[in-house]
């Protein structure tokens, strides 16, 4: 099914896919926890790809949009306490370590391509890492 929509998805959703095979083999090598990212990605693309190719052709790089997607799904991930050893800490076992890392690698990429500043991109380190010392 989800070949069946990338086939005739529209040219700004294929650009999205692309930067997002892109990512895939970039991450996935290290972090193999990257799958879960990758295919809540493609679903949610998927599932309204409408919303996707409006935000691109509204100026949004495709590369923004995939990198931001990635540090929101990561984000999410490691602070929902599911990637948690103990209250406050990632599971190294679980992929809880390497979620922050896709996080940061994905926060610093949005930064190295101009999309946020280096205030903001400190701000939402230090807001995912307090929200996981809360979790868990």
């Amino acid at each position: 099914m989800v070949a069946h929509k990338r086939l005739f998805a529209s040219k700004e959703v294929k650009a999205f896919l692309g930067v997002l095979d892109e990512a895939d083999q970039r991450f996935r090598p290290n972090y193999p926890v990257f799958e879960l990212v990758k295919n809540r990605i493609e679903q949610e693309v998927l599932a309204q790809p409408d919303a996707t190719a409006a935000n691109i052709r509204n100026g949004l790089s495709p590369q923004q949009a995939v990198y931001s997607m990635i540090a929101n799904i990561s984000g999410d991930l490691a602070e929902s306490g599911r990637f948690h050893i103990y209250r406050g800490v990632l599971n190294p076992l679980k992929g809880g370590e390497d979620l922050l890392r896709i996080f940061d690698a994905a926060v610093d990429e949005m930064l190295h391509i101009g999309a946020i500043n280096e205030g903001f991109a400190a701000e939402q380190k230090l807001g995912l890492r307090e929200n996981i010392k809360m979790g868990g």
